[in-house]
């Protein structure tokens, strides 16, 4: 790499040279947003958890609906990447 490149690359790379979290800090902001989810659900929505077919069983698909929605309405596919 050219000096003058070299350079700029350690530049940026020093930019941003805040440690990465430990583990526990990163629990604690998962745990934290989760509950966020775990608040109550307004009257408004009508939640619904559905069982979907897998290959080895089965996993739960919740749907969040406004109640007053109409039987077809667009959606918002929330797909969670965990597990893999």
């Amino acid at each position: 790499m050219h000096e003058p490149a070299a350079l700029t690359s350690a530049a940026i790379a020093g930019a941003n040279a805040e440690p990465a979290p430990t583990l526990a800090e990163e629990r604690k902001r998962a745990n934290d947003t989760m509950l966020l989810l775990a608040r109550p659900v307004p009257d408004s929505i009508t939640v619904t958890d559905h069982s979907v077919p897998v290959a080895g069983g089965a996993i739960t698909v919740r749907t969040y609906r406004p109640a007053s929605a109409p039987a077809t309405a667009p959606a918002y596919l929330f797909i969670h990447g965990g597990g893999w």
